[in-house]
């Protein structure tokens, strides 16, 4: 993996992927040592492995944070805050950036089954996006944020994180800009 920089070295879990794709071949030769079909996937598997991981430092290159919608009184705060939930949940990460990608908070009431009951509720849900950084790699996290209607009024509980969608690699100097 030389050849790809140091720069890159910790991007996202590329690597081991590559890794376990070799060893389930070392495996898969040790059963069947010298099948045709073992061989001929081998020969394309790896490289597919190796291009889709070039493929992956060079989009990392190029990825931003998207633009924040979100322009209620309280952005700071709830960025803060949404900061404070992911660290938790994930020690060793430090959120380096939050952007709230929704423009409002948005409402809607659920029924849905956890742990063999069932569980109605109205929420409020708000969408962003996270840098998160370990070490030298960063990747942005899409997250589900949401508040739990108390029951009374106007008031919802604390914000928690409800959940996660895709994420993307993203080199730590592209983070602010």
């Amino acid at each position: 993996m030389e050849w790809l920089g140091s720069r890159y070295a910790n991007l996202k879990h590329a690597p081991a992927a590559i890794e376990r794709v070799k060893a389930g071949f070392a495996a898969l030769d040790k059963i069947a040592k010298g099948d045709a079909e073992v061989a001929a996937k081998k020969k394309t598997q790896i490289p597919k492995a190796m291009a889709a991981y070039k493929k992956l430092i060079a989009q990392a290159a190029n990825n931003r944070m998207p633009q924040g919608k979100y322009n209620g009184a309280d952005r700071a705060s709830l960025e803060q805050t949404m900061a404070k939930l992911y660290e938790a949940r994930y020690p060793g990460q430090t959120v380096a950036r939050v952007v709230i990608e929704s423009p409002a908070w948005s409402e809607r009431a659920r029924a849905e089954i956890k742990d063999n009951r069932i569980v109605a509720g109205v929420y409020r849900y708000i969408h962003a996006y996270l840098a998160a950084q370990k070490g030298a790699s960063a990747t942005v996290y899409s997250v589900v944020f949401s508040r739990t209607w108390t029951g009374k009024g106007d008031v919802f509980g604390p914000v928690e994180i409800h959940s996660y969608g895709e994420n993307y690699p993203i080199l730590p100097q592209n983070i602010n800009k």
